[in-house]
C-alpha cells in the first residue's frame, strides 16, 4: 500500500506499507542477521496458538546451536538459513537463485571462461535484467541503485557475532580452546612439513655437489690417462728419429762391392 498526501506547500509526503516490495531486501537482510542470534527465536507460545515446549529445540546444522522454544520458529529459522546451502563451501543463502548464482560464480569453470569473453554476473535483485563483465562492477551498481549497504559483498562470507548466555558461555569457552589447540597443532605441522622440505633440498643439493665432484675428478683421471698413453708413442717417435740419424751418418766403404763382377 502506498499513501501520497499533499502538504500546504505544495510538496508530497508518501507513506508505504512494511510489506511494500521496497522493503523487501532491506528485510531479508534483516533477517538473516536475526535468526543468526542466539535466543531471538524464544517464544512463550506457538505461532498458532498451542502450547510451548518444555525443553527448547536446538538446531545441530552446520555447528549452529541455535535454540528455539516453539516448533514454527525452528521451521522458519531452517527455511531462512539451512534450505539453500552449498554443498561445495557450507554457504547459506535467502533464495534458491541466491543459490545457483553462487555456484555458477564460484563452483563452475563453464562460468570462468564464458565470463572472460562476455558480460556474465547478473544482478542479485529478482527482475533487475543488468549484467556485468565483472563482481565489482555489479556490487557498485548494487551500491548505487539498489540501495545496498556500502560493505556488502556476494562472495565474502560474513562473520556473524553471536551473543552467549551464561549457561553457554563455558561451552563456548571450551571450544575456543579446542580451537586455538587445534591451531597450534596445525602451525606445529606446518612447520614441521617446512623442515622437512628444507632437509630435503638440503639433502639434493649435496648429492649434486658430490655428482659435480665426482665427474670432475673422473675427467682429470680421463685427462691424466691420456697423457700417460701418449709419453710412449712420443718416446718410440724420439727414438725412430735418433736411428734415422744414425743411419744417415753411415757410409759404405768402396772396396766392397754387392753382387757377383760382371765378367768382360
Amino acid at each position: 500500500m502506498e499513501q501520497v498526501r499533499e502538504l500546504p506547500s505544495g510538496k508530497c509526503v508518501r507513506k508505504y506499507s512494511p510489506e511494500h516490495p521496497l522493503f523487501d531486501t532491506g528485510t531479508r537482510l534483516w533477517a538473516a542477521k536475526y535468526y543468526q542470534e542466539l535466543g531471538s527465536m524464544m517464544q512463550p507460545e506457538e505461532a498458532v496458538g498451542g502450547p510451548a515446549h518444555s525443553e527448547p529445540i536446538t538446531c545441530r546444522l552446520a555447528k549452529c546451536n541455535v535454540s528455539f522454544q516453539s516448533t514454527s520458529a525452528y521451521e522458519e529459522h531452517y527455511d531462512m538459513m539451512h534450505r539453500n546451502i552449498c554443498r561445495e563451501c557450507s554457504r547459506s543463502f535467502l533464495s534458491l537463485r541466491l543459490l545457483d548464482i553462487h555456484i555458477s560464480e564460484t563452483h563452475d569453470a563453464y562460468f570462468k571462461i564464458l565470463s572472460k569473453k562476455k558480460p556474465m554476473y547478473v544482478c542479485l535483485v529478482d527482475g533487475c535484467p543488468e549484467t556485468f563483465q565483472h563482481d565489482d562492477k555489479r556490487t557498485e551498481h548494487l551500491i548505487r541503485v539498489h540501495q545496498y549497504p556500502g560493505t556488502f559483498s556476494f562472495h565474502q562470507q560474513r562473520k556473524h557475532k553471536v551473543k552467549l548466555s551464561k549457561g553457554s558461555a563455558g561451552l563456548k569457552h571450551e571450544d575456543g580452546n579446542e580451537q586455538s589447540e587445534a591451531d597450534a597443532e596445525t602451525i606445529k605441522k606446518r612447520e614441521a612439513r617446512k623442515r622437512r622440505r628444507q632437509q630435503k633440498k638440503k639433502k639434493l643439493l649435496e648429492q649434486l655437489k658430490l655428482q659435480n665432484s665426482d665427474m670432475q675428478v673422473d675427467e682429470g683421471l680421463q685427462k691424466q690417462e691420456g697423457h700417460k698413453q701418449d709419453t710412449p708413442s712420443e718416446i718410440t717417435d724420439v727414438d725412430m728419429a735418433d736411428l734415422e740419424e744414425d743411419m744417415r751418418e753411415l757410409r759404405i766403404p768402396k772396396s766392397i762391392h754387392f753382387g757377383r763382377k760382371r765378367r768382360i
